[in-house]
């Protein structure tokens, strides 16, 4: 779930900044692994604005080439673009992009089935690279932390039995291609390899992306709408519960414990979602994972358990 605002003011501890040991650090982080400097307290950041573009150019053909954008709609009565991405919310967004388009059928069909939407990948090339830069057209991309979009898959889809009671040593796999029947999959893929959200440090990279961050979805979805011009939306999209079909895995409350300990499991899976983490304003979490990953047992208490069954009975009621 979204919450837990606090957590943004925290500073990193040492093993985590090199700099005196911080004892406000832990009480505020579950269930919000969004505590980023590189994002506002409302969960919105903008692509072009918070990443450095330092690298070459990178010719039009791949950065607009309509393979990248699937997963990318447009509503041309509302004149917005959403990037959809696998454990963000995409099912209850891609049903209420269905509705917006006037489909009766959009409580009851597939919303993995495109048919009915306009995918950038289906319009001309030159289409396509108008609407994707074009300044009165909005374009947003929900994203999530890497960690908990990847603890929430390993609590949905059913790891290898050798596995079920090894998480770190699943992670270090995964991370190491040694599962690509995982890493191949839609809901395991890094984000940055969606909507062309790749190319964002290409010096000629021109596509605003509003980037909406999943743990704080409460604070920026009824503000989006009304900009968008979308009236009374269905409780079920501005809030963090289960949409029609689907339940919460509640991996963003996870999270922390799940990688406490287990320190070749956060380093793995950093390396491997480095560019998401970069990208969409993880880093902050990163950090800290790393130094919950290697705290000793009274550290873990002192930081983590006492705060987190708090947090996570707060948590429960609310959901």
């Amino acid at each position: 779930g979204g919450g837990g605002g606090g957590a943004n003011n925290a500073s990193a501890p040492a093993a985590a900044t090199g700099g005196k040991k911080s004892t406000k650090i832990c009480p505020a982080l579950p269930p919000c692994p969004a505590c980023t400097s590189d994002a506002s307290a409302t969960g919105v950041g903008v692509l072009t604005e918070h990443v450095r573009r330092d690298e070459p150019e990178v010719k039009n053909r791949y950065i607009y080439a309509r393979s990248n954008y699937t997963d990318a709609f447009y509503v041309e009565k509302h004149k917005f673009i959403y990037c959809s991405i696998p454990k963000t919310g995409c099912s209850r967004w891609r049903r209420f992009v269905r509705k917006l388009e006037g489909h009766a059928d959009w409580l009851t069909h597939s919303p993995h089935d495109n048919d009915g939407l306009v995918s950038l990948r289906d319009v001309p090339d030159a289409d396509r690279e108008y609407l994707l830069t074009a300044p009165d057209i909005t374009r947003f991309a929900i994203v999530r932390s890497p960690f908990a979009r990847f603890v929430s898959s390993w609590l949905e889809k059913q790891p290898p039995e050798r596995y079920r009671d090894n998480f770190e040593r699943f992670a270090v796999d995964f991370a190491a291609g040694k599962l690509p029947d995982y890493s191949n999959s839609w809901h395991w893929l890094p984000q940055t390899e969606l909507c062309g959200l790749k190319f964002a440090r290409a010096a000629n990279y021109r596509v605003r992306w509003r980037l909406l961050h999943f743990e704080r979805l409460e604070q920026w979805a009824l503000p989006l709408l009304a900009e968008l011009g979308v009236d009374d939306p269905p409780h079920w999209l501005v809030a963090q519960v289960g949409g029609p079909g689907s339940a919460p895995t509640h991996a963003d409350a996870h999270v922390y414990g799940q990688f406490m300990g287990r320190p070749r499991a956060v380093a793995a899976l950093t390396n491997y979602f480095r560019r998401d983490i970069e990208l969409l304003g993880y880093e902050h979490q990163a950090r800290l994972l790393r130094y919950l990953a290697n705290a000793t047992g009274t550290e873990r208490r002192k930081y983590y358990d006492e705060p987190a069954k708090k947090t996570q009975k707060k948590l429960d009621e609310m959901l």
